[in-house]
C-alpha cells in the first residue's frame, strides 16, 4: 500500500453534441441566478460507479479488473429535466437518459459486479441513469429557475454513442472538481 489515495469513479463521457447542448441549457438556467453550483461543461458525465478514496497502489489492478466488463457498444439519448430527490426539496438538478437507459443500467450492473469482485463495497441504491447539471446550495430564486426550466420542457439534448467506460480521478478544489482520466476500457 502506498498510502496515497485518490477519489475515483467510473463513468461514461458525453458526446461533444450533447455537451454543447447542455452547456447552452446551463447558461440559460444560470440566468435565473438561483443558488445552484453548475457543473462545468468539460465535467459532464454519467457516473456508473462511485468508488471513493482508492489507494494509488490498487489502481493498476482496478484497471485490469475492469477489463472483464463485456458489453456491446450502444447509443443513449439525453433529454428532459428532473430534480433529486424532488422539486419541493431539490438537491440535484439533472437531465435524464430518455432512450437506452436499460442498456446503461446493464452496463452499470456489469461495472458493479466487476468492482465488487475487486473488493469494493456494493452500491446500496438502485442505479439511476442521470446526468447532473447542478447542485442546489439554497432555495433563493427557485421559482425563477422553475420558470426557465418550464420553457425547456421536452427538449432533447442529443445522442451519445457509449463506446467505452472511463476510470476518472476527481480532485476537489475551491473552483470546482478537476477530473483526470486514468484509463479507458473500450466496449465490444
Amino acid at each position: 500500500m502506498s498510502g496515497r489515495f485518490h477519489r475515483l469513479f467510473i463513468a461514461v463521457k458525453m458526446s461533444p453534441e450533447v455537451a454543447q447542448s447542455l452547456d447552452a441549457l446551463i447558461r440559460q438556467l444560470a440566468g435565473a441566478e438561483a443558488e445552484v453550483k453548475w457543473v462545468k461543461t468539460k465535467n459532464l458525465h454519467l457516473t456508473l460507479k462511485f468508488l471513493g478514496d482508492v489507494d494509488e497502489s490498487e489502481i493498476p489492478s482496478l484497471i485490469t479488473g475492469l477489463q472483464i466488463v463485456k458489453c456491446e457498444k450502444f447509443t443513449i439519448e439525453v433529454g428532459s429535466i428532473g430534480f433529486l430527490p424532488n422539486v419541493r426539496h431539490p438537491r440535484v438538478l439533472y437531465t435524464d437518459v430518455i432512450k437506452g437507459a436499460e442498456k446503461l443500467e446493464k452496463l452499470a450492473s456489469l461495472v458493479e459486479k466487476a468492482t465488487v469482485l475487486l473488493g469494493f463495497e456494493p452500491e446500496s441504491r438502485k442505479f439511476l441513469a442521470h446526468l447532473t447539471l447542478g447542485r442546489f446550495k439554497g432555495m433563493k430564486r427557485l421559482n425563477k429557475l422553475l420558470e426557465k426550466i418550464d420553457c425547456a420542457k421536452g427538449l432533447i439534448f442529443g445522442k451519445v454513442s457509449v463506446e467505452g467506460i472511463y476510470l476518472i480521478k476527481s480532485e476537489l478544489r475551491p473552483e470546482g472538481p478537476q477530473y483526470t482520466e486514468l484509463a479507458s476500457i473500450p466496449l465490444q
